[in-house]
């Protein structure tokens, strides 16, 4: 799993456009701005638990980033599951 959130997708629809992202569990908010030109991004929607947007009424681009929290240390026997191969030579007990 990424450290910080990571976009996944953004895929045109008819009536817009739908943005995902993968990242660590908590609320995400997704920006977006009209140009690179411009200063600020501005919030879509509210904060969100859910790793989906769908933005309606877009104009012709957009660009997108996430937020969301910051990555936590699960501990060697979580990421064992995952990654054995790498923990294998490590002292870790039980594994």
């Amino acid at each position: 799993m990424p450290g910080l959130p990571v976009m996944t997708g953004v895929t045109h629809l008819t009536n817009g456009v739908s943005v995902t992202w993968e990242g660590p569990p908590g609320s995400y908010q997704l920006f977006q701005k009209q140009s690179l030109k411009d200063a600020s991004w501005q919030a879509v929607g509210s904060a969100s638990l859910l790793r989906q947007a769908t933005i309606a009424a877009l104009s012709s681009n957009a660009f997108f980033r996430v937020s969301g929290p910051a990555p936590q240390y699960a501990g060697a026997q979580t990421c064992a599951e995952c990654h054995a191969e790498i923990v294998c030579g490590s002292t870790i007990s039980g594994l």
